[in-house]
């Protein structure tokens, strides 16, 4: 994850795309795209017409951002990137399109909104019950609890999520809903990483092929992650699972990468797609670490594609 240190709100740095855009700057940077999303609806609402958009925002667009136009935005979103690569220098970003949908954007706040007020709350009544002397639960400061970092509740966190260039539509249209878990490792819901190899493993097999990724930067407000060995024991992550513990938001798997897994949409942001290439150096790092999740209960994990190939 990005340093909080000093750094502002993440979505506030995208906020103009959202609520101030001008229509010049629209019009001149639109990208068009699909909007029937055959897939979304053929899977989740198969007695919809496949050719209907259905509840899509008229101010929904997908807007491409240069470093002409943004420059401070583009170079914040590339050092990101890059501050998330093993070797930077075998990435080079072609494009970054903002994923702009008004609606997904107003659910986000109203939902961070609710987690500020909470924490307020929280905060509050913690610091009366330390005034009394009190030996109460609440006086206690288990940071499991956030009470020491109440922000941690409502703090944007910048991850990615790696997909298909195909779905971008219906990602931009809808958001990254988690019934739509295809690949469920750890239990159903939408899978972060701040591992750009790791997110990378997760485009189709012909844009890897042709060493061009799609990958989407996120504002998340992981809220309380699950992350202790004793608590990871309370769930079985499986695909049938779809709800955290009571007063978890948000769980951490750490395998070759950290995988974070958010179960409810109203918690993830889509910010922009980003587009790069990578040299085969960077492209076969990321081979390996899908090879050694496959091999991980195998009892030999390779540490080469030599070995690999053997």
């Amino acid at each position: 994850m990005s340093s909080n240190i000093n750094r502002p709100e993440v979505s506030d740095l995208f906020k103009e795309f959202f609520e101030n855009c001008s229509p010049e700057f629209e019009q001149a940077n639109a990208v068009p795209y699909d909007t029937s999303m055959p897939q979304f609806t053929s899977s989740v609402y198969p007695h919809l017409h496949p050719d209907a958009t259905y509840g899509l925002d008229p101010r929904t667009a997908l807007l491409n951002i240069t470093p002409h136009t943004h420059p401070e935005l583009c170079n914040f979103v590339a050092q990101d990137f890059l501050d998330h690569t093993r070797i930077p220098a075998d990435f080079q970003i072609s494009s970054v399109r903002i994923l702009r949908n008004p609606l997904i954007w107003a659910r986000y706040q109203a939902e961070k909104q609710l987690r500020r007020k909470l924490a307020a709350e929280r905060r509050d009544l913690v610091a009366q019950e330390r005034a009394k002397g009190s030996n109460s639960v609440h006086a206690q400061p288990p940071s499991a609890a956030n009470e020491e970092d109440p922000e941690e509740l409502y703090r944007d966190e910048i991850l990615y999520h790696g997909t298909p260039q195909m779905r971008i539509p219906a990602i931009l249209i809808n958001g990254l809903e988690p019934r739509m878990t295809m690949r469920a490792s750890y239990g159903q819901g939408v899978y972060f990483s701040d591992s750009i190899e790791k997110c990378m493993q997760y485009v189709d097999y012909q844009a890897s092929m042709q060493q061009e990724y799609t990958i989407i930067m996120c504002s998340v407000l992981l809220g309380r992650v699950m992350a202790d060995a004793h608590e990871k024991g309370k769930r079985n992550m499986n695909p049938q699972v779809k709800f955290l513990p009571p007063s978890f938001d948000s769980a951490v798997e750490i395998d070759c990468y950290k995988e974070w897994i958010v179960t409810e949409k109203s918690q993830i942001l889509p910010l922009c797609v980003i587009t790069f290439k990578t040299t085969n150096q960077a492209d076969t790092f990321h081979r390996l670490g899908s090879f050694q999740t496959l091999f991980k209960h195998a009892g030999h994990v390779p540490k080469s594609m030599h070995d690999i190939q053997k």
